[in-house]
């Protein structure tokens, strides 16, 4: 998976330190995310990009709120 993030001057607005998501499927432990660092600054477009099973939408949903990392923090404006 890769995060695109364009530049600005302005402060991070979407930041993620060493997040994890790991799922139970039939009492294995599947990570869906491992490790994500991630920094969005202000006024600048961002796309996720990767293969289908990558952690994309795990990610988003993070970020969003929908879902909580296993470890790891999201800060949303500081």
């Amino acid at each position: 998976m890769v995060a695109y993030s364009g530049e600005s001057s302005q402060q991070y607005v979407v930041e993620t330190r060493d997040v994890w998501r790991i799922y139970t499927v039939g009492g294995q432990e599947v990570a869906a995310l491992r490790g994500i660092n991630l920094q969005v600054k202000g006024g600048t477009f961002t796309a996720v990009k990767g293969r289908s099973g990558s952690g994309k939408t795990t990610l988003v949903n993070c970020v969003g709120g929908l879902d909580r990392p296993t470890r790891g923090e999201v800060t949303i404006n500081g």
